[in-house]
């Protein structure tokens, strides 16, 4: 009698705990946190979270906003996806744990109470970093800049950097054409440098790529300014290239400058492959960027981490030669180790 009361008791509290968990786990489950003012205009913000499980909860948390949550592989539609105000465009990889999407701008100190949130920013614009002054229809040997990053001094020697498609190691599987991502269409869509205002997203984004083993060199920008202004130039473990001029080793004229500028290259007047015609002269810290020498080492010496080719590059860059910048600037120009004759 007294074993069944007992039970009954058990049974009843057990019930109790059951209902009061039930309870506390609904009034657990937060309400969409963003607005319904209709009079407010969504923009389009970046939001970085601390953690993969950071940015799980706070995708469930948008479920309850009818917000459509879509992680990228596949990238074909992607311009039509960041027009859609109702997707949630996931951008993680690696370390880098962040979405695009559009909110009010009311929303955004709501958003920054969630658990995870590690900052929300403005999307920015990027853009191309090359300026065109002139075009050419016929390819001249060696390209002067190409003769210039292979000795310390002016004038030039008539030798040049280049790779050896014929060399034995490659098996006759080396040879010059272009490179491109697969489905991309033929057009100014891959390929040159970006830059716009700084933004720690960004360049987030970036030091998780080098991360991952990938050596990343990017344009300082054209704006006769301090490249730490800017993303990517001012991102922690990029090499950062500013741009001199043709004739001497002055500073270009447009060339961002400052402590986050690693490196300096030719980018006056550099002779380019053409979109309207086979070659085009441009000008700009894009084109002082894409020499070629991270790619000389590798085939030279083998590969290595981002931070000891970044330490290599600097090991090997003619120092102090340079005209036209301030202390705070590193005086490198670039140099590579090997060459051939034209």
């Amino acid at each position: 009698m007294f074993a069944s009361f007992i039970s009954k008791i058990l049974t009843f509290f057990t019930i109790i705990i059951c209902l009061t968990a039930l309870v506390t786990l609904a009034g657990s489950v937060p309400d969409c946190p963003l607005t319904q003012n209709v009079n407010e205009k969504e923009k389009k913000f970046i939001i970085q979270f601390n953690s993969a499980i950071a940015a799980k909860n706070f995708y469930t948390i948008l479920d309850l906003c009818n917000k459509k949550i879509k992680t990228y592989v596949d990238f074909s539609n992607i311009k039509s996806d960041l027009k859609d105000k109702s997707i949630i465009l996931d951008i993680s990889f690696w370390e880098f744990h962040a979405c695009i999407g559009y909110f009010k701008p009311s929303d955004v100190a709501n958003l920054l109470t969630l658990d995870g949130i590690l900052r929300i920013e403005n999307d920015i614009m990027l853009k191309t970093t090359a300026k065109i002054p002139s075009c050419l229809s016929t390819r001249q040997k060696p390209n002067p800049n190409l003769d210039r990053i292979d000795q310390e001094h002016f004038p030039l020697d008539g030798e040049y950097t280049c790779i050896k498609v014929d060399h034995e190691e490659f098996e006759g599987r080396a040879t010059f054409g272009t490179t491109t991502c697969k489905d991309c269409p033929d057009t100014d869509d891959h390929g040159l440098s970006l830059g716009g205002p700084a933004s720690q997203s960004f360049n987030d984004a970036v030091e998780s790529i080098i991360k991952m083993g990938i050596h990343v060199v990017v344009a300082a920008g054209n704006n006769n300014d301090d490249a730490c202004n800017y993303s990517l130039a001012s991102a922690s473990g990029v090499i950062t290239v500013g741009a001199t001029e043709d004739t001497s080793d002055s500073v270009a004229s447009f060339s961002n400058i400052g402590p986050c500028v690693g490196i300096f290259a030719p980018g006056r007047n550099i002779l380019s492959a053409g979109i309207n015609s086979e070659t085009a002269i441009y000008s700009g810290t894009s084109q002082a960027t894409p020499h070629g020498a991270i790619a000389l080492i590798i085939e030279n010496t083998g590969n290595v981490s981002p931070s000891r080719m970044k330490q290599i590059i600097d090991d090997l860059a003619t120092k102090n030669i340079v005209t036209g910048i301030d202390s705070s600037t590193p005086n490198n120009f670039l140099r590579v180790p090997f060459t051939c004759s034209k």
